[in-house]
């Protein structure tokens, strides 16, 4: 079946819904077929259309008052399409108190397409409110602990070096049930992290950091820890620290840039500050460039780098060592690696 045909015939199954008794299961079946017809055509499975589904499932529910509303038997029946499926996991979260949402949805889709969405559940009769998209899984959490605000954590793709790509939100209720966003961590470029937590009333991140002389894959690159807590009226966020971890990395890195650019451009001030040693200046080549391969720190205060000279129509290999001096790091010896 043709992409679009399949799309037309996905959403309509969702208009033509039943209601009344005996709707629910026939709404479970219908999202089997749904999820079926998919499979068979070999494309794509329609999530709005999907979600739809499950969002017509809770506010049946929530409409229909007790034992139909209770928390339990709306997260059994999400079990229910999450087994259906098996490619996706649906959990309902309850909120007590006013103002603000009677209820959060959370539907997560595995796969090499992961993602999923966040709706918001309120007012009288109960309404789909508002709908929370993002770049990747959303996790939700209240935080601080025993507020009304939920972090919502957007965990993207892997990058294969023990990192993922991280966004942070934090919601609080707004006018007429639906939420704002208070705060965001990682929305305008993206956040590799490397560990994150967010318990009680502190948000722990550690990301990359990219700077020139930043190399991917390589260890002991200079990475950020930043620790984030509530305002004292609990509404925003504030930083409270940030490190710098392995900070070696890109102090070296910088120096190792600048060191380039002079001998480039034969600067022999800035050459003489970062090479104290006048014969070691002499044996610099004007071509000497960075190479891409992982500095090593050899001993403390004591580093190893890769460099190359372009000769010719050649590239020499160098090794270069870096000290740390009281005024930052300096050459201390280069030499070519294959004479």
């Amino acid at each position: 079946m043709p992409h679009r045909l399949l799309t037309l015939a996905l959403t309509a199954a969702v208009v033509l819904l039943p209601c009344g008794p005996g709707a629910a299961e026939d709404r479970l079946e219908r999202f089997r077929e749904m999820v079926g017809a998919a499979q068979r055509a070999g494309g794509a499975v329609d999530l709005p259309a999907l979600y739809a589904v499950l969002d017509g499932e809770i506010l049946e529910n929530l409409r229909s008052g007790a034992p139909f509303a209770q928390p339990r038997f709306i997260q059994e029946r999400l079990d229910a399409f999450g087994e259906a499926w098996g490619g996706g996991r649906f959990t309902f979260v309850p909120v007590a108190g006013a103002p603000g949402p009677a209820a959060l949805a959370v539907y997560t889709v595995a796969g090499p397409a992961a993602g999923g969405s966040v709706r918001v559940f309120g007012g009288a009769p109960p309404a789909l409110l508002q709908t929370l998209e993002g770049p990747g899984v959303p996790e939700v959490d209240a935080w601080p602990a025993r507020t009304r605000q939920w972090l919502v954590a957007w965990r993207g793709a892997e990058s294969g070096r023990g990192s993922q790509r991280l966004r942070l939100e934090l919601w609080r209720p707004g006018a007429d049930g639906r939420l704002e966003r208070a705060w965001t961590l990682g929305g305008d470029e993206p956040l590799w992290v490397s560990a994150w937590s967010a318990g009680g009333d502190r948000i722990v991140v550690r990301h990359e950091l990219r700077y020139p002389g930043w190399k991917p894959g390589c260890p002991a690159q200079a990475t950020q820890e930043e620790r984030f807590r509530p305002t004292p009226d609990r509404r925003r966020v504030t930083l409270e620290r940030r490190v710098v971890l392995d900070g070696w990395h890109r102090e070296v890195s910088a120096a190792a840039q600048r060191l380039f650019a002079a001998l480039a451009a034969g600067a022999a001030g800035p050459l003489a500050e970062l090479v104290p040693s006048a014969p070691l200046r002499r044996r610099l080549p004007a071509t000497l460039a960075a190479e891409d391969a992982c500095e090593e720190e050899t001993a403390p205060g004591t580093v190893a780098m890769a460099a190359v000279e372009r000769r010719d129509d050649r590239r020499v290999p160098w090794s270069l060592e870096w000290r740390r001096a009281a005024g930052g790091w300096r050459l201390s010896a280069a030499r070519p690696v294959l004479e």
